[in-house]
């Protein structure tokens, strides 16, 4: 998405990533409707979870992978919505 900005970790700190979105980025309408979608349905939102746990074990290093693997499970979230 665009006009996302991620900040990683200080060296020597526990892992953790911080992610800022522009109040006026078009990106932003899409973040607060997938939040939104999670809170909604807490199946998706555990099912969410699960995916992101497997893809840290197997991308992380990698937070571009990590990244790209849940594209699509948001991109379907938010499609359903539409629907």
């Amino acid at each position: 998405m665009s006009g996302r900005q991620g900040a990683a970790w200080p060296n020597g700190e526990e892992r953790h990533h911080i992610t800022s979105v522009l109040r006026n980025d078009a990106g932003l309408a899409v973040v607060v409707r997938f939040r939104d979608d999670m809170r909604a349905n807490p199946d998706k939102a555990l099912e969410y979870a699960e995916l992101k746990r497997e893809l840290a074990l197997r991308h992380c290093d990698d937070r571009d992978a990590y990244a790209d693997g849940k594209a699509a499970f948001i991109e379907g979230v938010l499609s359903e919505g539409r629907g």
